[in-house]
């Protein structure tokens, strides 16, 4: 019975290794397919929801990635807007009319939904991969050592290797999470989306050294 147990939990052990290196290699292959591309460009739906307050706030919006400027154009709420580039990360938000510039993240650059698979699957993290229907796997990411990060959860498309929507929870079981649909790689991208003209009477906020 002894050895019985042994064998399980080796078994075990070993499912659990192959699952992780799955895993990693699927974000490789999803890393190469967005990091080929040109351009990005994606309709979303964000969700978020505070676990303390049982609040959810449902927002939408069209993202978009080319060279390295990133953005994110909101429909609801109306007039919201972000955008990363090398040197800056702009938020604006229509409801308080007041626009942040800081130093962006460099290694998230802005939401890229790859980049964010990438940025937390490192070696302090805990990955498994979860067969779905309909040709999808899920990827689990939970970290070990982020003060703020519990877990990522991304629903990948294994044919076209696309995310087809990626959530994560932090610390106080708070989530956030994009669906995204209508994604297109290598379409062309008007450079306009990536401009934006500052409101009048917009109070700014500039945090950057």
């Amino acid at each position: 019975m002894k050895a019985l147990f042994s064998t399980i939990f080796l078994l075990i052990i070993v499912l659990s290794s192959l699952s992780a290196q799955d895993a990693h290699e699927w974000i490789k292959r999803i890393n190469d397919r967005y990091g080929s591309a040109e351009t990005f460009s994606a309709d979303f739906t964000q969700k978020n929801t505070w676990s303390e307050l049982d609040v959810m706030k449902v927002s939408r919006g069209t993202m978009y990635f080319m060279d390295e400027r990133f953005c994110m154009r909101y429909t609801e709420p109306d007039g919201q807007f972000l955008m990363v580039d090398a040197d800056s990360m702009l938020v604006y938000d229509a409801a308080s009319h007041q626009m942040i510039i800081t130093i962006p993240d460099t290694e998230n650059t802005g939401l890229r939904p790859d980049k964010i698979l990438s940025h937390f699957a490192g070696d302090d993290a805990s990955l498994s991969v979860k067969n779905e229907e309909n040709g999808e796997i899920t990827i689990r990411i939970v970290t070990n050592n982020d003060q703020d990060i519990k877990h990522i959860s991304a629903l990948i498309d294994t044919d076209k290797l696309l995310i087809e929507s990626i959530s994560y929870t932090d610390v106080e079981e708070n989530t956030v999470q994009y669906q995204f649909e209508n994604i297109q790689l290598n379409k062309t991208i008007n450079p306009a989306v990536f401009e934006f003209e500052v409101p009048a009477f917009t109070a700014i906020i500039d945090q950057r050294p």
